[in-house]
């Protein structure tokens, strides 16, 4: 798999990040170490 952008942690940050670069066309990754905590 390619992406545009691969995103180095799903917390608050990483996640507006993910969103971000999705709202403006980028195919995006977020790699996160940790369970899944929430349903966004």
């Amino acid at each position: 798999m390619q992406y545009d952008v691969v995103v180095i942690g799903g917390g608050p940050v990483g996640c507006a990040v993910a969103l971000a670069m999705k709202n403006i066309g980028l195919s995006t990754a977020v790699l996160e170490t940790q369970p899944k905590q929430s349903k966004i």
